[in-house]
């Protein structure tokens, strides 16, 4: 029976070879959009990172405009970002167990061989928490600790193409990288991590790439580094210092902390309450 069927489908096909190349076509289309939609949906609503995601919170603000929303669509959504003043303020906090503000950034990198050319590079400033926060896996070396945000020192973590493209299969721990007119040590190199979803930063392109760079996230100042991100501000601020646009109601930090109990939550919330409060 199966070869009968066979036979005649040859038949047709020699007989309308272009209504049948249509049809096989569409066909195909049908089941490559449907598969497309199905992965899409499969990642979007897959849990990034399991072993926590319960407790870890993206903190926002409502500093925006009060006369206009944020996002029209969802009026009743404060901004998804930060202004710098507020990510400092909350940051002096002692109640999660970790937290970071972050930011995406570009900086350009001198490779030690004069053969290379410099080439700019994805950057995400952060903090130290960053790394245990999200399980950031390792190749070689770690993150940096809480003095070296303090410093800041001129530390930096390198994604493996990084390290590859600079060091090519070496460790590159203990090595020393030019950033812009800084040098920096690295002092880890990332395993091979690429979450479907760059959680951490659904702001700018969450399909794309972890950064190729983290480096403390107080070198913001000495590297007068602007965000290379979603930077939106409702209130426009005179200067053109880097100074002026930390001082303004500019958002593009993304914050996150991690609380690990319900008492956590409840006085993290009541912390920002109190905030949200005295600024208002």
């Amino acid at each position: 029976m199966l070869a009968y069927q066979l036979k005649i489908a040859f038949k047709s096909l020699r007989r309308n070879p272009v209504l049948s190349a249509l049809l096989i076509g569409g066909i195909a289309l049908g089941i490559a959009v449907s598969t497309a939609f199905v992965t899409t949906y499969y990642m979007m609503a897959s849990d990034p990172i399991p072993a926590k995601s319960d407790r870890l919170f993206a903190v926002q603000l409502d500093s925006w405009d009060p006369a206009e929303p944020y996002d029209d669509d969802h009026p009743e959504e404060p901004p998804r970002q930060l202004t710098y003043r507020d990510m400092l303020a909350i940051m002096e906090s002692d109640i999660p167990t970790h937290q970071s503000g972050m930011y995406k950034g570009q900086l350009t990198v001198h490779p030690e061989a004069e053969t290379d050319r410099p080439f700019r590079a994805e950057t995400r400033l952060c903090f130290g928490d960053f790394f245990t926060m999200f399980d950031v896996p390792f190749a070689y070396g770690g993150g940096w600790g809480p003095s070296a945000d303090a410093g800041p020192e001129p530390v930096v973590v390198l994604s493996q193409e990084t390290n590859r493209r600079l060091f090519g299969d070496e460790n590159g721990v203990g090595r020393t990288i030019r950033l812009e007119d800084r040098d920096f040590t690295v002092v880890g190199v990332l395993d091979d991590w690429r979450p479907a979803i760059k959680y951490y930063d659904v702001n700018n392109n969450e399909f794309s790439e972890p950064e190729e760079i983290f480096v403390p996230f107080n070198f913001n100042r000495p590297l007068e580094l602007y965000s290379s991100g979603n930077t939106r501000g409702w209130k426009f601020y005179p200067g053109n210092e880097y100074d002026d646009f930390l001082q303004s109601e500019n958002v593009f930090i993304q914050m996150w902390v991690q609380l690990d109990s319900a008492r956590q939550r409840d006085e993290y919330r009541a912390f920002l309450d109190a905030y949200t409060e005295g600024q208002r």
